[in-house]
C-alpha cells in the first residue's frame, strides 16, 4: 500500500485497486449564458401560457438533456479521453 498527501488529507492506493475518477469538463461562459437565456424565455412563455407544473418540469428536463448533450459531445473541450476510451486504454 502507498499512502499519498494532498492538502493534509491521507490518500490509500492498494496495488491493483479499481479507482474512480471523476473528470470535470468545463463548458464556456457563454455557452452556459445562452443556455441560461433559452430556459428562462421557455420558462417565462410557459408561466404567461398557463403552463401547468408538469409543463414546467418537463421544460427543465429539456434545459437538463441540451447541458448533458454539449458535455456528451465533445464540442467544448478537448477530445484526449474519448480518444482514450476508444483505444482501449481506460
Amino acid at each position: 500500500m502507498k499512502t499519498e498527501y494532498y492538502r493534509r488529507l491521507p490518500h490509500l492506493q492498494y496495488v491493483g485497486a479499481v479507482f474512480f475518477i471523476t473528470f470535470n469538463r468545463a463548458i464556456p461562459t457563454e455557452v452556459v449564458a445562452r443556455l441560461a437565456e433559452e430556459k428562462q424565455l421557455a420558462l417565462l412563455i410557459l408561466k404567461k401560457s398557463g403552463g401547468d407544473m408538469e409543463e414546467l418540469y418537463k421544460e427543465h428536463k429539456h434545459h437538463f438533456a441540451r447541458v448533458d448533450h454539449i458535455l456528451d459531445t465533445f464540442q467544448y473541450s478537448p477530445d484526449w479521453l474519448k480518444k482514450t476510451v476508444r483505444s482501449g486504454m481506460c
